[in-house]
């Protein structure tokens, strides 16, 4: 909906002075003060939990990874983890169509996101602490209701059953299904937490990587700079989960070599494309909403309920598939059937990244936008040029 000016507005001079009955400005001291605590407060919400974080992070690395972040082979081990996401996020940045991102704020927003990761670890073990002491507040409010209402009514339900002899009857019913339905329900409450906390918490924090600082720059000039930023700030985060996961295996086994053994190192190494792609398309509709201020919220939020899903999606079924795969097919191991699964997932859904990717670059040359832009930074450039030579009457002949 456009802004529609007050009646006052529509009604008044244009040279008759409004200030605060009907429009507004800084100019007393009250409102300068005003204006420069609201910036205060904006920025110190803005960077909050990039401040929380960075503690968090310090105190990982102090009280709990020092002794394994400063094995050289450790080191090492986290590196190469980070090959595979490293390479996607370079195959993105590659296929920016528009002026190359700077390296400074490539860097900023990788850092970002490393610095961010410790605070969605927190983050997923607070949220599902919040949400069950809400529920039990909720169900312990209905049941003080219901009592107070039997209680003032002299209501007693009829034929209410006996709780032990209802659990013993359920046990004799299906004492043969209970594995099965305690296997469902792990399902089911994996498929919440995957789902309605570990999926938007995740993304949400690697989007706020792209959006304190680089969303802000003049470098993020174009829809597809999120995709770009996005995927960075995705690799920071999987550079601190992948440490703080294999610096943690070398402290319960001891030895660095071993961690080839047990398969963390590879097993990160798979996981880290993920964080990237995931994050990529995050970042994508943080682009489109840049360009679309009057939907930016919503478009914001489509992007961030489509990476989640994907991400929630693969952290339910990468638990499952593999090891059905593996029962399923004779002679083959849950190990190959797992890379197999990461590798059809991560590449069905790199693949929707990089179709929104390729529709923009192919609109971007059919309209011709690179010819506009050049002329734009020419304009740029000679707009304050000094004129090359002085303008003056026309010469007599």
């Amino acid at each position: 909906m456009a802004d529609v000016p007050d009646p006052i507005q529509r009604a008044a001079d244009r040279s008759m002075d409004l200030y605060d009955v009907t429009t507004w400005e800084p100019r007393t001291r009250v409102d300068r003060f005003a204006t420069r605590l609201y910036r205060i407060v904006r920025a110190v919400a803005r960077w909050l939990p990039v401040v929380v974080s960075v503690l968090l992070l310090y105190y990982e690395l102090t009280f709990g990874l020092q002794s394994a972040i400063i094995n050289d082979t450790v080191r090492l081990l986290v590196v190469l983890s980070i090959v595979p996401a490293f390479l996607l996020a370079a195959f993105v940045w590659f296929s920016d169509v528009t002026t190359n991102e700077p390296l400074s704020t490539l860097v900023s927003t990788f850092a970002l996101g490393i610095v961010l990761g410790p605070f969605a670890g927190v983050l997923n073990l607070l949220v599902p602490l919040a949400i069950l002491g809400l529920v039990a507040a909720v169900l312990l409010t209905l049941v003080d209701a219901v009592s107070r209402a039997i209680s003032a009514g002299g209501l007693v339900p009829a034929s209410a059953p006996d709780p032990i002899t209802l659990a013993q009857d359920l046990e004799l019913a299906t004492a043969s299904e209970l594995p099965e339905l305690e296997g469902v329900m792990l399902i089911v409450v994996l498929a919440l937490f995957f789902y309605l906390v570990v999926g938007p918490v995740e993304e949400t924090i690697k989007l706020l990587a792209v959006r304190v600082y680089a969303y802000r720059t003049d470098d993020f000039d174009a829809v597809v700079d999120g995709a770009v930023y996005g995927a960075v700030a995705g690799l920071g985060f999987a550079t601190v989960e992948n440490a703080l996961y294999i610096t943690d295996a070398f402290q319960q086994v001891g030895q660095a070599t071993d961690l080839f053994g047990n398969g963390i190192v590879a097993a990160r190494a798979l996981a880290g494309p993920g964080h990237v792609i995931y994050s990529a398309i995050a970042g994508y509709y943080l682009g489109l909403a840049k360009f679309n201020r009057d939907h930016a919220g919503p478009i914001v939020v489509k992007g961030l309920l489509i990476a989640a899903f994907f991400h929630g999606t693969y952290n339910l079924l990468v638990g499952i598939v593999p090891g059905a795969i593996a029962a399923s097919v004779e002679g083959l191991s849950r190990e190959i059937a797992l890379v197999g699964f990461i590798v059809v997932y991560d590449g069905s859904i790199g693949l929707f990244l990089y179709r929104k990717i390729r529709r923009y670059r192919r609109v971007y040359r059919r309209v011709g936008a690179s010819e506009g832009m050049e002329r734009a930074i020419e304009a740029e450039r000679t707009e304050f040029d000094p004129p090359t030579e002085r303008a003056g009457p026309p010469r007599q002949e």
